[in-house]
């Protein structure tokens, strides 16, 4: 086996190396999340604000 690829399997068992590797993509998710929320928020309320007069008016 190549130096890489012996690097490669000592990683594949290291245990801390695999849980930080989902800690940091947790922590990204855990951004995304929220904004998506935060967007799906923003919609809904937009929606909301929305009449049945408004429609029939075509008003922006």
């Amino acid at each position: 086996m190549s130096d890489q690829s012996e690097k490669f399997a000592e990683e594949a068992h290291n245990l801390d190396a695999a849980r930080k590797a989902v800690e940091d993509a947790a922590s990204v998710s855990a951004g995304l999340w929220l904004s998506y929320l935060f967007v799906l928020l923003d919609i809904a309320i937009a929606a909301g604000a929305v009449t049945h007069k408004d429609l029939a008016r075509k008003s922006g």
